[in-house]
């Protein structure tokens, strides 16, 4: 299921893979206020930059991506702390990001995908140790080549749809 962030409106093709509508709420508002914002400020909760693309990890886990911090970070839905964060440093090798803007839970649970937008790719990462996976895409405008993408989502038939905002597909 595709979901918008943020105050209710779709805004430019970015989107956080959600259970529910509700829970998403109910545990948003667990974290800092400024998490319920539409371009969502996160410094009160120790990231800088706009933080979109939001996903549940499963009932007490919330991930973030945070574009200038160049990581995706997890909350403890029960405490608002940092349960843990992987990258962090702006770079282009593997498990590395580039400002990403979303994550999504792979099916089973088991992998992250990161829209890592600045550097035209998804990254897989596995959940219990942070490793990364695999990567899928580079710049272009081909078959498998993406142009910042900012979002994307699971299809009811398992495939992935990314929200290429740089070759407007």
């Amino acid at each position: 299921l595709c979901n918008e962030y943020g105050g209710g409106e779709w805004s430019g093709g970015e989107a956080v893979l959600v259970r529910t509508q509700g829970a998403m709420e109910a545990h948003v508002r667990a974290l800092p206020a400024d998490f319920t914002t539409g371009a969502v400020a996160c410094t009160d909760a120790g990231l800088s930059g706009a933080c979109r693309g939001r996903a549940l990890l499963d009932a007490q886990h919330l991930l973030v991506p945070s574009g200038s911090g160049h990581s995706v970070v997890c909350f403890d839905l029960g405490t608002g702390e940092r349960a843990w964060s992987v990258g962090g440093q702006k770079g282009s090798e593997d498990g590395q990001f580039h400002a990403p803007r979303a994550v999504l839970v792979a099916p089973g649970g088991r992998e992250l995908v990161v829209v890592d937008t600045d550097n035209h790719r998804l990254q897989w990462i596995e959940v219990g140790t942070l490793r990364h996976v695999r990567t899928v895409g580079s710049q272009g405008s081909g078959a498998g080549q993406f142009s910042f993408p900012k979002g994307a989502c699971w299809t009811r038939d398992g495939g992935l749809a990314v929200a290429d905002w740089g070759n407007d597909r």
